[in-house]
């Protein structure tokens, strides 16, 4: 039998407290803005806690469009009538980063194009060699800010980002959309529909699962344990903690101990059983404001719920998407994961995990 190793990946780990001036908690959200699901791991609750649910992901919905020129984006009116009057988001579907052209827009006004070296010669757009394709580059990574004072019809760089998206290339694809309008008003999203009327348009909602255990033992975690991987003091090897996570995250079965042979995984020591145990993903077209307002709702669960010693809130990013954190390049290669856990604790200290695949910028 062939033993393939696995990918390697980057992890990194940091602690603070919420409560702290320099949190990076927000910046780490705010600058991760394409993601597919995000999820809640509850030790110790039976059910979503209504607090949760009443700000979760189900409440949105997002869209998936058909055949949709790149041109539109860039345009004048819908980036002054959807771009700048709130949150807007949209990835291309379909297409892979290592292989394809790739497309996303993200809230801060940036168009992102992954393009193979033939398309990057064609269109003429100033960009940069990827840094995972060696000193031959295969593929480039263009960057446009469309918010910039440069980018207004008559100015030169405006004519020319028109002029390659539609007289030199008209590439459509299929895309992921989201819009969150700046005042909140749900009929808003009329605009959207109105300027892009000439395509195909579908509502999409986001779909929930759960997992639930009963009787089940979780890692005993305190706040202040060191984060280095010792554990000569009986403290958690802390990379194991987010390996938990993820089998529980998976629904595997975990064994309680070496004994038992459902699972040749077992949960980290020391542990402590809980009555009830609980996790529940959302994915879709996860938006930045929709993470934000379930961190705050789980903060303030965990601090008034003693039946819940921690918890975790966990978001996955698109494997294929142009970009992970902060604009950096995210390439797929073996594994295209792009991820962060926060591990919430009851005096408002958290631990922050962040996963990336070797074809990525670490944050």
């Amino acid at each position: 039998m062939a033993n393939f190793p696995a990918p390697k990946s980057n992890l990194i780990i940091e602690r603070s407290s919420f409560k702290h001036q320099k949190s990076r908690h927000l910046a780490y959200i705010s600058g991760h803005p394409l993601n597919y699901a995000v999820e809640v791991l509850l030790p110790g609750a039976k059910s979503l806690p209504d607090s949760l649910a009443d700000v979760s992901p189900t409440l949105d919905d997002f869209f998936l469009i058909r055949d949709l020129p790149i041109v539109e984006f860039v345009g004048e009116d819908f980036i002054t009538k959807i771009m700048k009057n709130g949150q807007f988001t949209a990835l291309s579907v379909g297409t892979k980063v290592d292989n394809d052209m790739v497309v996303a827009v993200l809230p801060t006004g940036h168009l992102i194009l992954s393009v193979d070296k033939d398309i990057y010669q064609v269109l003429g757009l100033s960009g940069k060699p990827s840094k995972f394709t060696g000193l031959d580059p295969a593929r480039y990574m263009i960057q446009i800010d469309l918010f910039s004072e440069n980018h207004k019809k008559g100015k030169k760089q405006y004519d020319r980002i028109i002029w390659a998206l539609k007289d030199r290339l008209n590439l459509c694809f299929n895309f992921l959309l989201s819009w969150e309008p700046g005042d909140g008003n749900v009929a808003g999203l009329s605009q959207l529909t109105q300027l892009l009327d000439k395509y195909k348009m579908e509502d999409v909602s986001v779909k929930a699962a759960d997992t639930k255990r009963k009787f089940s033992l979780i890692p005993e975690l305190n706040s202040c344990q060191k984060l280095k991987e010792d554990e000569s003091n009986g403290a958690h090897n802390i990379r194991e903690v987010f390996e938990w996570i993820g089998t529980v995250s998976c629904d595997s079965n975990i064994a309680g101990g070496p004994e038992e042979y459902s699972s040749c995984y077992t949960c980290p020591e020391p542990c402590v059983e809980v009555k009830n145990l609980m996790c529940r993903q959302w994915s879709g077209l996860i938006t930045v404001s929709r993470i934000q307002k379930m961190l705050t709702a789980l903060r303030s669960f965990v601090m008034s719920d003693t039946s819940t010693p921690w918890a975790a809130l966990t978001v996955h990013g698109f494997e294929d998407a142009p970009i992970s954190w902060w604009k950096n390049e995210h390439g797929y290669h073996k594994d295209g994961s792009n991820l962060y856990t926060f591990v919430v604790f009851p005096d408002e200290t958290y631990w922050l995990y962040l996963a990336v695949s070797t074809h990525d910028v670490c944050p």
